[in-house]
């Protein structure tokens, strides 16, 4: 159960580098309402802040287990090397969620997301 929660938080981490987006925008008409463009860009940054937090959060989680796991272990080699193996595997989510973030960031930037120029060739 642990190790598909661990898969799951780095794959929504990794997910993180293979979003880059085309700024567009698209027209919601809810029956009723006064229709609102909605900005494609800023729903998937959103969607994505939220991945983040939720793998960052795991992360942290894991982290706290595996030490509570360490210190509950005592003399038992098999309990010290689950709790060092849940450790590494918290980490390594830490550190694979903040590179995801920050090679998104770096791609975007070099493509002039921030400039809003289109992403997709003409």
């Amino acid at each position: 159960m642990i190790k598909k929660v661990k898969i799951i938080a780095s794959a929504l981490a990794s997910s993180g580098i293979a979003l880059v987006t085309n700024k567009a925008s698209a027209a919601v008409t809810i029956p009723g309402t006064v229709q609102q463009n909605v900005d494609i860009d800023q729903v998937i940054s959103n969607i994505l802040a939220v991945a983040v937090w939720i793998a960052g959060l795991l992360s942290v989680f894991f982290i706290i287990y595996g030490g509570i796991q360490y210190i509950t272990a005592g003399a038992s080699k098999d309990g010290v090397t689950k709790a060092k193996t849940t450790l590494i595997y918290a980490i390594v989510g830490i550190i694979v969620v903040v590179l995801g973030v920050s090679i998104r960031n770096f791609v975007l930037s070099r493509l002039g997301a921030g400039s809003g120029a289109n992403l997709v060739a003409p």
